[in-house]
């Protein structure tokens, strides 16, 4: 009788874990939904402090170039350094832009065949103070500008690169490490939120994101 009792206890013990490891990878997978993980939707995406974390944008025929596209977004952190995004030409590596944050402030650098810079945007107020800002970037004619929180920054400083057709956010693709570094310097790693991606040409493919979550 006992051994039966024994028996039955075990066999419930085990269903019951059973149905709890059950629920449980349920919930983890219900967290990884990629109808979640959205920098194009209003929640966002958050970039962790972990060197892999970012998010890669492809560009649909020539990309953001001379026609008066553009490309928008929002982000927000505590951090007071890292690397917003940059953009590259999939034909041509030597042509670069960068928006990246050191101290609270941000520097816009511009890799192309005529015009090479590092800009800082004058403003006095700092960048990582938790709230959301917008930031877009413009195309028209040989003029690549910036535009945060809507005033506009290097209106007629040349950018007569062809058409930016890959962007990466919050961090540097393994591949890129040593061109951006040559270009923009040593970066620190984006952690925050990123949200609200608009562009004016159509993305490639879905955007790709490494090691990301939901932005709380």
């Amino acid at each position: 009788m006992r051994s039966d009792k024994f028996l039955k206890s075990v066999v419930r013990i085990f269903s019951f874990l059973t149905i709890l490891s059950g629920t449980v990878s349920t919930r983890r997978q219900k967290r990884c939904e990629s109808s979640e993980i959205d920098m194009a939707g209003r929640q966002g995406v958050k970039v962790e402090p972990v060197s892999i974390s970012r998010v890669v944008v492809g560009i649909e025929g020539r990309g953001i170039e001379d026609k008066g596209d553009e490309m928008r977004f929002q982000f927000k952190t505590r951090r007071p350094s890292g690397m917003l995004f940059y953009a590259r030409r999939s034909s041509n590596d030597d042509e670069m832009i960068a928006l990246r944050m050191e101290n609270g402030h941000l520097f816009y650098t511009i890799i192309c065949p005529y015009a090479h810079a590092r800009l800082r945007l004058p403003i006095m107020t700092r960048m990582d103070d938790g709230h959301w800002h917008t930031v877009q970037f413009h195309r028209k004619r040989f003029q690549g500008f910036i535009e945060l929180d809507k005033k506009t920054y290097f209106r007629h400083y040349p950018v007569n690169c062809g058409g930016f057709d890959s962007f990466v956010f919050g961090g540097i693709a393994p591949e890129d490490n040593n061109d951006v570094t040559r270009a923009v310097g040593k970066v620190d790693h984006f952690e925050g939120c990123l949200r609200n991606l608009e562009t004016s040409v159509p993305f490639s493919n879905h955007i790709s994101y490494t090691a990301v979550s939901v932005c709380k």
